[in-house]
């Protein structure tokens, strides 16, 4: 009896001690951290890609389209999208008049000039182009920018994908009409 007794001491004593494994103190699972910006990867190929422009920031990416090698044009056209619940479409900088920067590529000439940026929620419309049948420019180069604003108010831990697509694109080849464009997209993270 006095056995049974010392036994059933012995095993609440484990029980209370948490079985006798390691002693000291329990982990608790560690929380998500919290988003405070975002993180871009450049698409890794693609005749048009959005890379990212270098004077970006931790909280607001700059995208700039860069066309093909030894192609030419005069001017480019798209629609980009980006959840409006993730994250913002904002103009590159605050003085533009339009949500899209010119680049470096295209020469706009007087006033007006093909650039344009209609935003409708988390759409964005653009375009860029030199007038008339001017003189064609090689489009490997910088042809536009537009941005993206990380959205604290979003709640997003660091990590979570927002998705952002090109869903149609046209450019102005140096002859002729409008031809169809895909636009390479990366990957865009908050941090």
């Amino acid at each position: 009896m006095t056995r049974w007794v010392l036994m059933a001491g012995a095993l609440v004593v484990l029980t209370a001690c948490g079985g006798g494994g390691g002693g000291g103190t329990s982990s608790q699972p560690s929380q998500p951290t919290k988003a405070v910006g975002l993180a871009y990867t450049d698409p890794a190929s693609g005749d048009f890609r959005l890379v990212r422009d270098a004077s970006s920031t931790s909280t607001k990416l700059i995208l700039r389209l860069v066309g093909p090698a030894a192609s030419m044009g005069r001017g480019v056209a798209f629609t980009f999208t980006v959840d409006p619940a993730l994250a913002d479409l904002v103009k590159v900088t605050d003085a533009d008049a339009e949500y899209v920067q010119n680049g470096d590529a295209f020469v706009l000439g007087d006033a007006p000039r093909f650039l344009k940026g209609i935003k409708q929620n988390g759409t964005l419309h653009v375009t860029v182009s030199q007038k008339g049948q001017g003189s064609a420019r090689p489009l490997d180069a910088t042809l536009l920018r537009v941005a993206v604003q990380f959205k604290a108010a979003a709640g997003l831990n660091a990590g979570a994908a927002i998705p952002i697509t090109v869903t149609e694109g046209q450019y102005l080849p140096a002859l002729g009409g409008p031809v169809a464009m895909t636009v390479s997209t990366g990957s865009l993270k908050t941090q």
